[in-house]
């Protein structure tokens, strides 16, 4: 039996019911190149060159750094005993790791012993290639972040995986990608709701919204919750800015009046930070020109701190003030959450943050707490005398002794609930009759 085969990729050839015997390969090669032979006999059971058996490439692009991370499932053959190789290149897909090394990508004809593997030394120095090529082996490991990736090239991403005991090494999957972190804006819709993941997003976003004439006249506004750190956001209008920069810590309503038909608005937002990224759910943004819109949130004034009145100080209650919000035509609940700590977390004021995390607030005050927790509520009207200065309120039930914090959450009818910065207090350790 005799077959001739001619090819510059890897490839594969079964004989089956194979008679015993001596059989004899033949190779030609056509110009200075090198290959790599594997011979396996086997009855049943899994190919190890079959297609079937790659593992699909997830490509996450990173915002910042110009990074691609790579990741991949282990192989189900031999999972134990592979380790990975990955290959970046401008050029094309490979089907074998020694065509890296091959005279298609390399400046000159000598040929490059390479030992397939997992020490530094026996990887090709990247700059004896034309083209851009990245050579990792990873062993064991399920990933690996590819740096200083150019804008709008095209990249080619090859994953071979060995076996230490065979010394085989195989194809285990592909992929191609153009880098592009060039971030497309999010397009918002009046009234509705945008939360959107800033850690996925590498610590940016961007959203768009265009005024159209049926909202006219009437100002643009922007309602920006941070779920749980500090984000910058900055405002623009064909590229211009007309809101610089500032941080939001917690809520940050913005009024952009006599907006410009037609044109679209930006808002950028960014937590570059990473400690502050890390704290971060998301954030929500809401955009909106129409007034019912309007009362999704309440108005919180510009100080949301809430003070204590420490001289009225008791063993079982304490007094707390804090501003109200603007003007409105609406009723307006303040409702006073005092939670208790427990003794454990008792004075540790490092790990205390004053500003509350917005998303969410309503479905977290529904939940039951494992901590003993207090609630009273007041209620404002426009007509009511107080409603234009400090409001004031005794927290009772407290016990001695004891630290609390205390929670002033506002809500408008119909609105959703949002909170006054946080405070912590302590009650007296003993009453006095």
């Amino acid at each position: 039996m005799k077959t001739d085969h001619s090819t510059q990729d890897a490839s594969t050839h079964n004989i089956e019911n194979a008679a015993g015997g001596l059989y004899t390969f033949q190779v030609k090669a056509y110009n200075t190149t090198k290959i790599e032979w594997f011979i396996n006999r086997y009855r049943d059971g899994m190919h190890p060159l079959a297609e079937d058996l790659w593992t699909k490439l997830k490509i996450q692009e990173h915002r910042r750094g110009k990074n691609v991370t790579v990741r991949w499932n282990v192989s189900i053959l031999d999972p134990q005993l592979m380790q990975y190789c990955i290959v970046l290149n401008t050029r094309k897909n490979l089907s074998s790791l020694c065509e890296v090394s091959s005279d298609q990508f390399d400046d000159t004809p000598e040929i490059y012993q390479l030992k397939y593997l997992p020490n530094k030394r026996d990887i090709p120095d990247p700059s004896r290639f034309r083209d851009k090529i990245d050579i990792k082996c990873v062993g064991n490991r399920t990933s690996h972040t590819f740096s200083n990736l150019t804008q709008g090239q095209d990249y080619y991403i090859n994953l071979f995986a060995h076996q230490n005991k065979t010394n085989l090494t195989l194809l285990y999957g592909s992929t191609y990608f153009k880098y592009d972190r060039k971030q497309k804006p999010v397009g918002m819709r009046d009234g509705k709701p945008q939360v959107l993941n800033l850690r996925e997003n590498d610590g940016e976003v961007t959203l768009r919204y265009k005024v159209l004439n049926k909202f006219l006249p009437g100002p643009l506004e922007w309602y920006i919750l941070s779920c749980g750190g500090i984000v910058t956001v900055e405002v623009r209008i064909r590229k211009q800015v007309i809101i610089a920069k500032h941080q939001v810590a917690s809520f940050r309503h913005l009024t952009i009046r006599d907006p410009i038909p037609g044109q679209r608005y930006v808002v950028h937002i960014t937590a570059l930070d990473r400690d502050e990224l890390n704290k971060i759910k998301a954030v929500e943004v809401l955009a909106t020109m129409r007034s019912r819109a309007m009362d999704t949130f309440p108005d919180l004034p510009q100080n949301t701190k809430v003070k204590e009145y420490t001289s009225l100080r008791e063993c079982d209650s304490v007094f707390v003030g804090w501003y109200p919000g603007p003007t409105t035509s609406n009723m307006v609940r303040y409702c006073i959450k005092a939670t208790e700590v427990p003794k454990r977390f008792a004075w540790n004021l490092t790990a205390f943050d004053s500003k509350p995390n917005q998303c969410g607030l309503d479905a977290a005050l529904k939940k039951p707490s494992k901590a003993y927790s207090t609630m009273q509520c007041l209620y404002v009207t426009p007509h009511n005398a107080s409603f234009r200065k400090e409001l004031k309120q005794k927290v009772t039930n407290l016990k001695p002794g004891r630290e609390y914090i205390i929670q002033v959450i506002m809500k408008k009818t119909r609105s959703r609930s949002l909170s006054y910065d946080l405070l912590r207090v302590n009650t007296v350790p003993t009453c006095v009759d």
